[in-house]
């Protein structure tokens, strides 16, 4: 039976992760905004978003074996009060070489609430209790970054301030610190046992000499690579090239979510009878088709906004294919699960992060150069599946 204190955990675990999450991208439709009132490049802008996918990558691998030597709480109130602060002073900034710099911050802060939580949903449930906890954790984290261009839309459409989306994040984030420093009690029984280097390098190094685990963790960090890729340029190419109103923006990710949501719940149906290597290679496939169709459009023919929102629903569906399916396999592969989860949240942060970067330089006001993308990483990603020792397919 769980206590109180545990359901507190629970509750204050989850809502850090919701915030920190859609902190990510809750502002991508003001990117336009920002670019316009800081006088600055899209480039500048989009990298707002990559440096705090770096942050949250390069953070996760510390706060790990931090919180297993000192405790759960105080890396959680370490990271989340850094978090809390830089998000208040992305609001209060006079250059955008200033939001790049309180973003990483916001990062390096918000790496705590993903790692740090699912250790501490490890401390306290055991068995199929914790699989079910782990799986309602991951379903925030996945949607949450897919709900914040939906409610940043929303708020941009009603004031025209840039910072608007921003300012929501302090907002949420210092009431639930205030609830982490007050409700949230240590789960960790040994603590204070100091940090074991020469077991920390064993532990990685017998994760990343597993081949298999490294096709997997590259067929999913590919997969957000563009997807990342994806959620920072689609602003510009709706609203700004493609003239799609600020406040109709968020229906066109509402209906890319919902078709995304219909290939996890097809994939849980299909999984059972295909098994999840070939599911994974038909999200690949549906994918690489999604790119190659917007290649082939954009280069012959001019697209609308509805057009490209319909050549994309196979890649969303796709992706409810591919992502948990490559997840829970690279998992499959090995015994150490924290060590491998820190390394496959940091590496899809940096393919994401990789993803913008390219897509920053490429951008040339059409969606050609995201299409491109697609098709490569996908290609990349059937040149890897070909890897993978003796896969069931």
């Amino acid at each position: 039976m769980i206590n109180n204190h545990w359901k507190y955990n629970l509750t204050i675990i989850t809502l850090l992760i919701f915030i920190t999450e859609l902190a990510t991208d809750i502002y991508v439709p003001s990117l336009p905004r920002i670019a316009s009132a800081f006088n600055t490049s899209e480039y500048k802008v989009m990298l707002t978003v990559s440096i705090n996918l770096i942050g949250l990558s390069l953070s996760g691998l510390l706060y790990g074996p931090l919180s297993d030597a000192i405790g759960r709480k105080k890396v959680l109130l370490l990271g989340i009060t850094i978090f809390c602060f830089s998000s208040l002073f992305c609001i209060y900034v006079s250059t955008i070489e200033l939001i790049v710099f309180w973003r990483l911050l916001q990062g390096i802060g918000g790496g705590a609430s993903v790692t740090v939580g699912l250790a501490t949903i490890s401390d306290i449930y055991k068995g199929n209790e914790r699989a079910k906890m782990m799986s309602r954790l991951n379903m925030v984290v996945a949607f949450s970054p897919a709900l914040g261009p939906i409610i940043g839309s929303q708020i941009a459409a009603y004031d025209n301030r840039w910072y608007l989306p921003l300012a929501i994040i302090p907002s949420l984030a210092f009431p639930v610190l205030l609830l982490l420093i007050t409700l949230f009690k240590e789960t960790l029984t040994q603590t204070n046992i100091g940090i074991n280097f020469n077991n920390i390098k064993a532990s990685f190094k017998e994760v990343l000499s597993n081949k298999n685990f490294i096709c997997y963790l590259l067929i999913q960090s590919l997969t957000f690579g563009w997807l990342w890729a994806d959620i920072v340029n689609l602003p510009f190419i709706f609203i700004k090239d493609m003239n799609v109103p600020t406040e109709h923006y968020g229906y066109y990710i509402i209906a890319n979510v919902t078709v995304y949501i219909i290939g996890i719940v097809a994939n849980q149906k299909l999984v059972q009878f295909k098994g999840p290597e070939k599911m994974i290679l038909y999200g690949i496939v549906l994918i690489l088709f999604s790119g190659i169709s917007l290649t082939f459009g954009t280069i012959y023919f001019t697209l609308t906004a509805y057009i490209v929102l319909l050549l994309k629903l196979p890649a969303a569906i796709g992706v409810g294919f591919t992502l948990g399916n490559a997840s829970a396999l690279s998992l499959m592969q090995i015994t150490n699960y924290g060590t491998a989860s820190a390394i496959i949240g940091s590496t899809e942060m940096l393919l994401g992060s990789l993803g913008i970067k390219i897509i920053s330089y490429l951008y040339n006001g059409t969606i050609l150069p995201l299409s491109i993308l697609v098709v490569v990483f996908s290609l990349i990603s059937l040149l890897i599946f070909q890897k993978i020792k003796s896969p069931t397919v």
